[in-house]
């Protein structure tokens, strides 16, 4: 089997990085990254290689790296995605001897260019990152390697069940697995591997996001008194639902503030189109309008990294892809919990399942599962301050009931890292 896989690999590789940079998802300047060519030099000494497929991943493994770098001041890091916005994310939070590269295609001679170049010492993947050609070329280094943060979906499950063999032959890279859930470590478990530990999810120990103090206290004065919600991290159709959830609280609440932040800030045209019909009248975006007027209503943030300014401003938060039923199944709702927003999520959450239940569970979180009800619940916390705060300090503890992970965490990858490593302490 992994025979075939690879042939289909080096047959098929190019094509699909072409048919990605056409569409927009590759970064033109750094194509070459993909094909495993480096565009930086690797520094002399020690060096641990970090990987997370997109933002949630990296976002983790951001929290992870300090928690090592505090440890090893002087280690360098390299920490490898896929996707632009993890690369633009990588970049605001800049940090001393962590750099970034895009990661490879899984072409089997893009990775040995990749591998080549790097020569990491040990290497740290974290959630679901299963690619046959690089893990098997990580493993054939004796390269100490840890998955963090594993999780398996029952879909994956099953049909890595069918390949039963392939899948041990690739999980026996990892020295150890530490899984978010019971469920996940019984799953990867059953597929072979025998050192799985539960440790949590390291997105609940995640430092707040970032925002400009400046900036929050110059739109806290503007839109001061305003009942304020935000839509976070929107796909295609929840921002024409947004508009309509607005237009439905603003009978009862003319000054209600409704903001918008997509999670692909290019599909700014496709989203005025449709904002514009709901409406009635243009919206406003921040990349044009940096200073909104006082009476805007509805605020689209189509920029970068400002989301931890928005979930700020708010009161309320509802979680985006949880209304959008693209099989995407829902974004982090643990940033708007630990910023003390009263979090609300639709009924498509399965890729956080595990997150979104417990946190509905202890009250962290609420699921509203129709557009109605959504605009329901909204427009009674708006009008019930005293029930609005309540659920904001639920939230807040939640958070911090969950402080530990990053040092359950942290405990078991100490025990893999080499002499090399360890010895630059």
């Amino acid at each position: 089997m992994y025979y075939l896989y690879r042939l289909l690999t080096r047959l098929s590789a190019s094509a699909v990085l072409k048919r990605r940079l056409k569409a927009g998802k590759e970064d033109a300047k750094r194509i070459n990254e993909r094909m495993g060519k480096a565009s930086l030099r690797r520094p002399d000494g020690a060096l641990l290689w970090m990987h997370g497929a997109s933002v949630g991943e990296v976002t983790s493994l951001i929290t992870l790296t300090k928690k090592i770098k505090k440890a090893y001041p002087s280690l360098d890091v390299l920490i490898t995605s896929g996707t632009k916005t993890s690369a633009n994310l990588l970049a605001q939070r800049q940090m001393d001897g962590v750099f970034h590269q895009y990661i490879p295609l899984d072409h089997p001679a893009w990775v040995k260019n990749f591998l080549d170049h790097w020569a990491p010492d040990a290497a740290i993947l974290a959630e679901s990152e299963l690619w046959p050609n690089l893990l098997m070329s990580v493993k054939a280094r004796d390269i100490p390697t840890a998955l963090v943060n594993a999780r398996l979906s029952p879909k994956s499950f099953k049909n890595w069940s069918k390949l039963k063999g392939f899948a041990g032959q690739m999980l026996s890279t990892f020295s150890v697995i530490l899984t978010q859930t019971d469920e996940d470590k019984t799953h990867y478990t059953q597929l072979g591997h025998n050192n799985v530990i539960t440790a949590g999810n390291i997105k609940y120990s995640a430092p707040p996001l970032p925002y400009d103090a400046a900036e929050l206290a110059r739109l806290q004065t503007k839109f001061k008194d305003r009942p304020i919600w935000v839509y976070a991290s929107t796909h295609a159709d929840e921002e024409a639902l947004a508009c309509r959830v607005h237009a439905h609280i603003k009978k009862t609440l003319p000054s209600v503030l409704t903001l918008i932040v997509p999670r692909h800030p290019e599909r700014r045209d496709a989203i005025a189109a449709k904002c514009d019909v709901e409406m009635g009248a243009p919206v406003l975006f921040r990349s044009a309008m940096a200073t909104p007027p006082e009476n805007t209503e509805i605020y689209i943030a189509d920029t970068l990294g400002e989301l931890g300014l928005f979930y700020r401003l708010a009161d309320i938060a509802v979680i985006g892809r949880t209304f959008s039923n693209d099989g995407g199944g829902g974004h982090n709702p643990l940033e708007a919990a630990q910023l003390g927003c009263v979090t609300l999520y639709g009924p498509f959450f399965q890729n956080l399942k595990d997150i979104f239940n417990e946190m509905h569970d202890q009250g962290a979180a609420f699921l509203v599962r129709t557009e109605h009800a959504l605009q329901t619940e909204i427009l009674k916390l708006f009008l019930d301050p005293v029930l609005q705060k309540q659920y904001q300090d639920t939230a807040l503890n939640y958070m911090k009931d969950k402080a530990d992970i990053l040092e359950n965490t942290y405990q078991e990858i100490i025990h893999i890292l080499p002499p090399s490593i360890k010895g630059g302490a």
